[in-house]
């Protein structure tokens, strides 16, 4: 029996789990008891509710109702049979799963005092996912079940949209990079954020429209889950507070001559809520993590990299940012020239993902998935816009650049991401076909193990190879992880080496050597740096051909190939040599 049960985590930990249930349960009772028992008012509700179903048309009703759910199912499908087509362990950072959950070994939440790190939900889903089952696809199931959950919340979000818009807001959110990248691999905490925001956003907008007290407990319960999933977080959820309550309080304001603070906080319990939630959170990172922290985490990634480096990186690649922030700009400034009010539940969403977004500018972190929450709001955002456009009918010349600009990121990001699904499935496909290899050999002179070298490739990488043949049933030495999660293992064990100088390989004995021997293996594979021709050439001479992985493509993976306008893939091949 797997030990993935409660008292398993540490009491940190345990100690952890207390305040994050305790500091949700307690404004969710208040609320329900006290402030919205039987409470109507719509005091801050969403202007110009987009709800008008007097000017709906018969068609476009049936479109909504029959034909946009099947559309939306046909993706899901889609992107089902995508996201399991080869799946497997096999990527980088895989070993976070393939040592711990798999093995029936516990992922303890990633509260990592000393590099300042603290996203306690992080992997903890695949605790509770292997209890039934450590196959790829039982971990896959998850993405797959959130991507339903994402779906079917921006059909109810754009539900007074167009039926025509809707569909092409799905479209433009699957084919969107960052979007594919963390649904496509398990191991970004951004699946988990996109997963929890979508709730968030459909919950508040519910409640917005009637205050059912049901949404109250769902908006709270997905903030405080996209809380924990990573720090940035907080600043998305509390300046889409902190920007709502100043709204309500300038109303109050021009309503009433004297504000009474009490009656005020009943009426905006949920932003209270939300912003009593993200203090909670700050307050533990102040109070547990900042005073241990020894090396920031992006300490030594980015020395030379400065924020106007990053915001330029992130500008330059992905065009949702950019069109959110011009798109917002542009709002504020005619709102403010007409003198109207910005609407209290879109605006504030929008300038919580910019915020979020700058977050990252001033941590100097850039990676594009990062980006992934930030355009996933972005579409919904610039599609309220959009919606707001086609129903007052005017600006025909704006809909017109809009839906042309949004048609050029589509087809740019469908190729993207058709690129990058093909790279990632062959990656994956050529450590499979390394390790079935691997397994079987058998070399010519009997010996108590055969020593395997990996040049020009990072230490960071052999580690997480390693740790995938170990997976497989691969027998490496001194220690053997695998502990039959596969198959019994049939190899005579490899010793994985490095050459004096060179990182060695911790977890798999740190085994140097001053050169190669006769007998020793070379596996030649893609890593960031030189390719794999360019490395090949140093053992063409006195080394023999065992194994090579070519990229073969089946149906589903050419017609990939055909929407990234790649005509082959670059640099995926594996070789194993053997020295004479």
């Amino acid at each position: 029996m797997p030990d993935l049960i409660f008292f398993a985590y540490s009491k940190k930990e345990i100690a952890f789990l207390f305040i994050w249930l305790i500091t949700l349960i307690i404004p969710v009772i208040y609320g329900i008891t006290n402030v919205y028992r039987g409470y109507r008012d719509l005091s801050l509700s969403i202007q110009e509710i987009d709800i008008d179903n007097d000017k709906q048309t018969s068609w476009k009703y049936r479109v909504k109702v029959y034909l946009l759910p099947v559309v939306l199912f046909t993706i899901f499908i889609f992107y089902t049979y995508l996201i399991l087509y080869n799946a497997d362990f096999a990527g980088n950072d895989y070993s976070q799963i393939t040592l711990y959950t798999v093995r029936d070994k516990l992922y303890s939440m990633p509260i990592w005092e000393r590099s300042g790190r603290f996203w306690p939900l992080g992997f903890q889903e695949f605790n509770f996912v292997s209890l039934f089952g450590k196959e790829p696809i039982i971990y896959f199931s998850v993405s797959i079940l959130q991507l339903l959950v994402v779906l079917i919340c921006l059909f109810l979000i754009s539900w007074d949209f167009n039926p025509i818009q809707s569909t092409f807001m799905v479209l433009l959110l699957i084919a969107t990079p960052s979007f594919v990248k963390v649904y496509f691999d398990l191991i970004y905490p951004e699946r988990n954020i996109i997963f929890w925001l979508a709730i968030f956003v459909l919950s508040i907008q519910r409640w917005e429209r009637s205050k059912p007290r049901f949404t109250l407990c769902v908006a709270l319960i997905a903030a405080q889950f996209s809380l924990y999933y990573k720090e940035p977080v907080f600043i998305l959820i509390s300046s889409f507070s902190i920007l709502r309550l100043a709204l309500a309080l300038l109303r109050e304001r021009q309503n009433r001559n004297r504000i009474n603070l009490y009656h005020f906080i009943r009426r905006q319990w949920m932003d209270f809520s939300l912003l009593i939630l993200s203090f909670i959170f700050l307050l533990l990172y102040l109070v547990f993590i900042l005073p241990s922290v020894e090396t920031s985490y992006n300490a030594e990634r980015n020395v030379n990299i400065t924020e106007l480096d990053v915001f330029v990186s992130y500008i330059k690649a992905d065009p949702l940012l950019s069109i959110l922030i011009s798109v917002l700009f542009f709002r504020v400034i005619i709102l403010s020239i007409r003198k109207r009010s910005i609407n209290t539940f879109w605006d504030p969403l929008a300038i919580g993902a910019i915020l979020y977004f700058l977050a990252y500018v001033k941590l100097r972190l850039n990676s594009w998935y990062y980006m992934a929450p930030v355009d996933f709001i972005s579409i919904l955002y610039i599609g309220w816009v959009v919606h707001k456009i086609i129903k007052h009918q005017r600006k025909r010349l704006a809909l017109l650049i809009i839906g042309a600009l949004a048609c050029v990121i589509f087809f740019n990001n469908l190729s993207f991401s058709s690129a990058y699904i093909l790279n990632l499935k062959k990656e994956w496909d050529g450590r499979v076909q390394l390790a079935s290899f691997l397994r079987s050999y058998q070399p010519d002179e009997v010996a108590d193990n055969t020593e395997i070298f990996f040049p020009s490739t990072r230490s960071y990488q052999v580690n997480e190879v390693a740790v995938y043949l170990d997976y497989k049933g691969v027998a490496l030495l001194p220690e053997n992880y695998h502990n039959l999660v596969i198959s019994e293992q049939t190899n005579i064990p490899l010793k994985i080496i490095t050459l004096k100088g060179e990182t060695c390989i911790k977890r798999y004995g740190c085994y140097e050597a001053e050169e190669l021997k006769s007998g020793n293996l070379v596996v030649i594979m893609p890593d960031q740096g030189r390719t794999v021709r360019d490395v090949l050439q140093n053992y063409e001479v006195g080394f023999n051909l065992l194994f090579h992985y070519q990229p073969e493509f089946s149906s589903i993976e050419r017609l990939l190939l055909f929407l990234s306008n790649l005509r082959e893939l670059s640099d995926k091949d594996i070789y194993v040599l053997v020295k004479n």
